[in-house]
C-alpha cells in the first residue's frame, strides 16, 4: 500500500475521506485477487476503513492464512499534509497526526491486527522524524 498516492488536500474531514478510500481500494483489490483462497467475503465499509481491515483480517484469519503488510512512502503523505498546514495552519496537522488522529487511529487498528489477528509482519517505509515527533 502507497500512501504517497493518497490526496492530502481539503480539510481534515476530506483527508479522512482520502485515505479511507485508498486503504478501501486495496482491500477490495487484495479481495478479488485472492477470493479464491478466502473462505469469508470481505465487507468494505465505505465510511469505515478500519471496519473494512478488520473484516479482511477476519477473512485472512479464518482462511488459516497471514498476511504481510507493506506500507510504503508513510512519510509523503504525512510530509505533504505537514507542509500545507504551515500555509492553512496548524489545526489540519494536529487534527490529522496528533492525539486521536486518523492517521494514529489506522496505525493503532495495524498494531491491533498484529497482535494474532491475522496480520503476521508489517514493514514501514519512508518514516521521517517529523513524522515521528507528532
Amino acid at each position: 500500500m502507497g500512501f504517497s498516492e493518497i490526496a492530502s488536500e481539503g480539510n481534515s474531514d476530506a483527508i479522512k475521506r482520502a485515505l479511507y478510500d485508498h486503504i478501501n481500494k486495496e482491500i477490495a483489490h487484495f479481495s478479488q485477487r485472492y477470493k479464491d483462497k478466502l473462505k469469508q467475503k470481505i465487507e468494505i465499509e465505505q465510511d469505515n476503513a478500519i471496519a473494512s481491515l478488520r473484516s479482511l483480517l477476519s477473512a485472512v484469519q479464518l482462511a488459516g492464512k497471514k498476511l504481510y503488510l507493506l506500507i510504503d512512502e508513510y512519510d509523503n503523505f504525512a510530509n505533504q499534509i505537514a507542509m500545507a498546514s504551515q500555509r492553512q495552519g496548524q489545526q489540519r496537522y494536529k487534527d490529522l497526526l496528533q492525539g486521536e488522529g486518523i492517521l494514529k487511529t489506522v496505525f493503532k487498528a495495524v498494531k491491533a491486527g498484529s497482535a494474532g489477528r491475522g496480520l503476521d509482519r508489517v514493514f514501514i517505509t519512508g518514516l521521517s522524524p517529523i513524522v515521528l515527533s507528532a
